[in-house]
């Protein structure tokens, strides 16, 4: 899959050049940031996942997201959209995230949804080198006395995996990618659990779900999740071109997506359908 490197390919790489897996990492930030589609400063996010025990882990890149006609505070950021990719990917933990800008104060709170006990190592790159990276620092550092998921009585983190056992009666595949991903979305605080499968104009189909943040609003919406994992796996030029979106949805209180999902899929795509279902 585009956007990630296997751990295999990551530990050929470390031996064929002989650069340290932070090097690596660092290295491959500009690749990462050609992703990016933003108005101004391009943001680009490694993440390394969890060791294997014959090598190093998986390797994904991330890159800062705006969408047209709409609000910043819709943004997705690059340690987002990194740690996103890792998680729809099976991955349970993210050990170190390289970037190319020391992350703002959105993506510390974010990170911590992940790592709550701050283990989470940050690295840098340094202004002018090409791939000399600056001294890790744990996020502990980075977000000193953070608000987490332990404040509010929840185990686990963001990537622990999880099955809600929801149903939804249907036979079709965008729908039933759309259940998969809301089954496995992550919504501890209000138990609002989302997840969207979007359609695009080739017949591919790429889902996202939605991740719950102690704090709220550095929360990613399912659609951003899924915008996300395609501009991260499809050309840098390329055009969503997405034609239809199924988001399934577990409603508790007043708590929805439905709408802003429609504002975000018409700035993305216009003249995409949108099917919402509530389970």
């Amino acid at each position: 899959m585009r956007g990630m490197l296997p751990s295999d390919r990551v530990a050929a790489i470390l031996a064929e050049s002989g650069w340290a897996l932070e090097e690596l990492m660092i290295a491959l930030l500009p690749l990462a940031a050609v992703h990016a589609h933003v108005s101004g400063y391009a943001v680009a996010a490694v993440a390394l996942g969890a060791p294997r025990a014959d090598g190093p882990g998986n390797l994904y890149l991330g890159a800062n997201f705006e969408f047209a006609h709409q609000i910043l505070g819709f943004t997705v950021h690059a340690e987002q959209s990194a740690a996103n990719s890792a998680w729809l990917n099976g991955e349970q933990d993210v050990v170190a995230l390289a970037v190319n800008t020391a992350p703002c104060g959105i993506c510390r709170q974010f990170l911590n949804e992940l790592a709550s006990d701050g283990s989470l190592k940050v690295i840098v790159s340094t202004t002018g080198a090409a791939v000399e990276p600056h001294a890790g620092l744990r996020l502990s550092r980075l977000l000193p006395d953070a608000f987490g998921p332990h404040d509010l009585k929840v185990r686990g983190g963001l990537m622990r995996p999880d099955h809600h056992q929801l149903t939804l009666k249907t036979a079709d595949p965008l729908a039933s990618a759309a259940l998969a991903a809301c089954n496995a979305s992550y919504a501890p605080y209000t138990g609002t659990y989302a997840g969207i499968a979007l359609r695009c104009a080739g017949g591919a189909i790429y889902s996202g779900r939605y991740a719950e943040n102690a704090a709220y609003n550095p929360s990613l919406l399912a659609i951003q999740s899924a915008v996300a994992s395609i501009r991260m796996q499809t050309a840098p030029s390329a055009s969503l071109a997405v034609v239809e979106a199924v988001l399934v949805e577990h409603l508790v209180g007043r708590t929805s997506q439905r709408e802003i999902t429609r504002l975000i899929l018409e700035s993305v795509s216009p003249g995409a359908t949108l099917t919402y279902c509530s389970v």
